[in-house]
This record gives structure tokens, C-alpha cells and sequence, in this order.
């Protein structure tokens, strides 16, 4: 069975998560249009919370805009750094974005010692994170 492309639009990048021992890891795509779709992995033998359910978000409901300026201004996502930080065992997930066929280094360890865009495209990411947490609301 063929699976049909709900998204016409062009993809701008995606991010992967490692996950933890306490939360899944996931691969979230988020395309021009402000669509997108958050796939989480599935681990036998473990029952995810039930926030971590697969979504996918139409046209308009996830801010692309901010992150796709912020991704524009960086170009090169393969020169955020990789540096180690501090993480919890339970909670300690790598974050990376991959963008223009580029990957970066762990976002999850950027911090306001970084390039200010970096850290600014951090702070997009976890606010686009946050929106997939969101229950739709019912009209």
C-alpha cells in the first residue's frame, strides 16, 4: 500500500532524539509550511508515557518561520558544536538537527556561553517540542 504524501510542502529539517532511559527517542519533521510529524521510537518491553504518541500537524500549526530564519542565518548546522555537558541517566537525551543534508552537534548541551544563534535555535526547537506535547484542542 502506498503511503501518500500529506505534506505537498517542502521538508526544512528534521530532528532526532536519542531518548533516555526514561523517554523514548523520536524523529520530528517539520516541513516549510508549518506541517510536520513527530514518529516515536518503539522499545519492546517498555510502556511509554501517553504523551509520547506518533502526530502528525497540518499546515500552519507548527512555527516553522522562526526556526527557518534561525537555520538560514546558521546555514551550516554541522558547525554547532558537540560539546559535553552534564546529563541526567534517566533523562539525558543527544538532540541533533539535520538540515540541508547537515547534522549538528548535541543542541541539548547549547547554552547561552554559545553563539547566540545557536542558543536561539535551541530555544526554537524546545518551544516546537513543546507544541507536539500540546493536546489539539476540540472546536
Amino acid at each position: 500500500m502506498q503511503h501518500m504524501n500529506m505534506h505537498s510542502s517542502k521538508e526544512l529539517a528534521t530532528i532526532i532524539d536519542t531518548g533516555s532511559t526514561n523517554t523514548p527517542g523520536f524523529t520530528f519533521t517539520i516541513y516549510t509550511n508549518g506541517s510536520g510529524s513527530i514518529r516515536y521510537e518503539q522499545r519492546p518491553g517498555r510502556n511509554w508515557f501517553r504523551a509520547s504518541t506518533d502526530r502528525d500537524f497540518a499546515a500552519g500549526e507548527l512555527d516553522s518561520s522562526s526556526l527557518a530564519e534561525l537555520l538560514q542565518q546558521i546555514d551550516d548546522v554541522s558547525t554547532i558544536p558537540d560539546h559535553a555537558c552534564p546529563k541526567s541517566a534517566s533523562f539525558g537525551t543527544i538532540r541533533r538537527i539535520l538540515y540541508q543534508g547537515k547534522q549538528s552537534g548535541d543542541l541539548t548541551c547549547i547554552s547561552s556561553q554559545d553563539l547566540p544563534v545557536f542558543y536561539a535555535l535551541k530555544q526554537c526547537v524546545n518551544t516546537l517540542l513543546t507544541q507536539t506535547k500540546e493536546t489539539p484542542s476540540s472546536s
